[in-house]
């Protein structure tokens, strides 16, 4: 499970490389692409309207899938659950599950101090598609239901889950806080739209957290 996280959300792989590689790969495919005649049969697996391989959906979904599946209520209850039947010393816990999820998906973005001297933050469609998805996650645990339940259970979001996305939120807020406001940091016009857009959200977000679970 480690190293399926570590496979999928590294930063070389959500950074935009593995969308090189695939570019690279499959060159050959898209000359041949372009010499073929468009199918303009309507079907289930046809696109209508686009003659354009959604090759960015693609990424997106095989990812998305990973990260729904990880940040699942369900699973990350079961996480903490195997630390107790385990004999492994070292398990894997539902904070590291978060820490590797969000140093991945955010490795753009400084952790601390930015680094000194002028840079350009790196950025790819790719990248800013995964991490929109990861919000989307994390403000579903942090707005999601609490177990109505005395003994808990059912599809309620973990307690300590809730915490971790709340706090990981705010990190990652301050992340883009303190990255839009480098004046050394170069950002063009997308990802600086994609930043201000993601510091918004989770404002609203933890504001309504705090009114609706609180």
């Amino acid at each position: 499970m480690r190293g399926g996280l570590l496979l999928l959300f590294s930063p070389a792989v959500v950074g935009g490389e593995f969308g090189i590689v695939i570019r690279v790969r499959l060159d050959g495919l898209f000359k041949l692409l372009r010499k073929l005649a468009v199918e303009r049969w309507s079907h289930w697996g046809a696109y209508p309207g686009s003659t354009d391989f959604p090759l960015y959906d693609r990424i997106l979904g095989i990812q998305r899938i990973a990260m729904s599946s990880m940040l699942s209520p369900t699973v990350l209850r079961r996480i903490q659950l195997n630390g107790l039947k385990t004999e492994d010393k070292e398990p894997v816990t539902v904070a590291e599950v978060f820490r590797t999820l969000t140093d991945g998906v955010w490795s753009d973005l400084p952790n601390g101090m930015p680094k000194e001297g002028k840079r350009t933050v790196p950025s790819s469609i790719i990248r800013r598609n995964l991490q929109r998805t990861h919000l989307k996650d994390l403000t579903g645990l942090v707005l999601g239901e609490k177990s109505s339940s005395v003994f808990g259970g059912g599809s309620s979001v973990p307690p300590d889950a809730r915490s971790l996305a709340r706090m990981h939120m705010r990190e990652i807020n301050k992340r883009i806080d303190a990255t839009l406001n480098d004046k050394d940091a170069t950002i063009d016009e997308t990802t600086r739209a994609h930043l201000e857009e993601c510091h918004e959200r989770i404002a609203k977000v933890l504001n309504a957290s705090m009114q609706v679970n609180d």
